[in-house]
């Protein structure tokens, strides 16, 4: 069986990045990841000149896309922790928020929503630990991926 799921004659268009190495992420400040390089990308989706979005092409839409987010914070029992999905800048999407914890701190964010040309989206990472605070690659790779689901 071909095409997005499942139907035939319609190809996947979807995106994933990640990031390669630490990257730090300053206290108390909501801050747009930046992604180093994609897994794939099938619709030219990111950019490396914009590397915190991931863009719907221009003439697109409107259309479903499912958007997930992972992040891996570094070990510290201090203060929350929050992953954020947001829209064109300003709009917030979905949002988890977290105590800290002194064991491993991973967490995910996912929703479907409709999109048009030009919309992009960010995978926002925050904590208030008292100073900067790193995402981590060691434990697991933190990615973004959207994928167009109608």
């Amino acid at each position: 069986m071909s095409g997005v799921l499942g139907i035939p004659g319609r190809s996947p268009r979807n995106v994933q990045v990640k990031i390669s190495a630490l990257q730090a992420i300053p206290n108390n400040a909501t801050t747009a990841v930046a992604w180093a390089s994609v897994n794939y990308d099938t619709s030219s989706f990111w950019d490396s000149a914009a590397p915190t979005r991931l863009t719907i092409p221009a003439g697109w839409g409107p259309t479903k896309v499912s958007l997930v987010g992972s992040l891996d914070f570094e070990t510290n029992a201090t203060g929350l922790r929050s992953i954020t999905i947001q829209k064109n800048g300003t709009t917030r999407l979905v949002e988890a928020v977290l105590a800290a914890s002194s064991a491993h701190f991973g967490m995910n964010a996912s929703v479907h929503h409709l999109a048009t040309g030009g919309d992009y989206f960010e995978l926002m990472a925050y904590h208030n630990k008292g100073s900067a605070m790193n995402l981590q690659v060691s434990v697991f790779v933190p990615t973004f991926s959207l994928s167009v689901i109608g």
